[in-house]
């Protein structure tokens, strides 16, 4: 049976994989079903031993070079206006390189070669590179809404000044943008029903479909990470330099974690995750039972053990990569509407949603006296992952959008 042909195309460099997206990503194409023979364009990556595992996985590979970008990142105040009236295609609203070279391979990949299929990731990579070619079939991921993210962090963060102006303009700015470029793509996906919902505010709804994540089973499993086995320990993981998590552990540090210490004295809070800032390294020192640990080579280990996860997130969009391993351990989840958006998480179900400090501190001590209740919620936790959230069936349903 011949194979469909499809062209990947993104600014990431997939392996080793570094965060969310480059999770998000990797997956999803590894995945994807046997029908497809998968040509791919990504940025070349640091080490050899990864460069020769994505060419084993591809038929044919374009590596870019690494890039810091051929645009300008200081506008004058006249050229800021020009572009709100009208966006300029290779200026995203954040701080994202445009690239010629990643321009040209995709030039000369579809020059050479017919593809039933493209699909590209995020929503710059679509408008720099591919939004004048509206006669291809080409279908973008661009995960979680910018616009709604830009939103949630000034409705959260109290700001002032030239920082608030800079964000309120990046939000008008980025809405201008994807009604100016996302209109010229065939197909859009997001990965909650609520990033389409916002993203369909400048886009026609009847574009956008969604494809949420998944999680590795084989690897966060209840076997390995023991949950419940360490007394008293709280848990949180992700990219800290990564400014939602980082606000996340900076007001769990001083508005949460001295109530849940008068509820609960034993308990110890333990932070994981590369590129810890300073301010949250000397918080956590002030703090009791508080300690930061950057990168580690298994997260698994670094948080075995636990009884609770607590993710107090304020800011963001998309689907919390870090919340579905942790319910795939088995362990009880404690989090806020954002963190738990995207997932099907019901208040009791496999943890707790809670939007105030009182409430967050009530319950995550209430799961530190581990009893009937935390282990009914544990094992829910891993079932529902089980059942939800695979990356087969995820990329089983993007391959289905692909052929459309």
């Amino acid at each position: 049976m011949n194979k469909s042909q499809l062209l990947i195309i993104t600014s990431n460099s997939l392996l080793p994989v570094k965060d969310g997206a480059d999770l998000r990503i990797y997956n999803l194409i590894t995945n994807l079903p046997k029908i497809w023979d998968i040509d791919l364009i990504c940025v070349k990556p640091e080490t050899e031993q990864s460069q020769k595992e994505i060419l084993a996985a591809f038929r044919n590979v374009y590596f870019a070079e690494y890039f810091e970008g051929d645009q300008p990142r200081i506008l004058k105040y006249s050229d800021k206006v020009k572009n709100l009236i009208s966006p300029s295609k290779n200026l995203f609203p954040f701080d994202v390189a445009y690239s010629t070279h990643l321009y040209n391979l995709i030039q000369q990949a579809i020059s050479i070669k017919s593809y039933e299929a493209i699909l590209c990731f995020w929503t710059s990579t679509f408008g720099f590179y591919l939004s004048n070619l509206q006669d291809l079939n080409i279908t973008c991921d661009v995960c979680d809404s910018t616009s709604l993210y830009a939103r949630s962090m000034r409705k959260t963060k109290k700001l002032f000044g030239k920082e608030w102006l800079s964000l309120y303009y990046a939000f008008l700015y980025n809405l201008r943008w994807e009604n100016k470029y996302l209109t010229n793509c065939k197909k859009l996906i997001t990965i909650t029903e609520r990033d389409k919902k916002w993203l369909s505010k400048t886009v026609p709804e009847s574009k956008i479909r969604v494809v949420g994540n998944g999680v590795d089973l084989t690897y966060f499993t209840p076997d390995v990470a023991l949950p419940g086995t360490t007394q008293g320990l709280v848990v949180f993981t992700g990219v800290m330099g990564y400014k939602p998590n980082h606000d996340a552990m900076i007001y769990c540090l001083r508005e949460i974690w001295p109530l849940i210490k008068k509820k609960a004295p034993e308990a110890k809070f333990r932070i994981v995750g590369r590129h810890p800032k300073s301010e949250l390294i000397e918080l956590a020192k002030s703090q009791k039972d508080a300690e930061v640990i950057g990168e580690v080579e298994d997260i698994r280990q670094a948080i075995k053990g636990a009884n609770v996860y607590l993710c107090p997130i304020r800011i963001g969009a998309g689907m919390k990569n870090k919340i579905l391993e942790a319910l795939a351990m088995g362990i009880p989840v404690v989090t806020t509407s954002e963190g738990a958006g995207g997932i099907e998480f019901e208040h009791g179900k496999v943890g707790y949603i809670a939007n105030s400090r009182e409430s967050l501190a009530f319950y995550t001590a209430k799961l530190l006296d581990k009893n009937d209740e935390w282990e009914r919620l544990s094992r829910a936790a891993r079932k529902l992952v089980v059942e939800k959230y695979n990356w087969k069936s995820q990329a089983e349903k993007l391959s289905n959008i692909l052929l459309e």
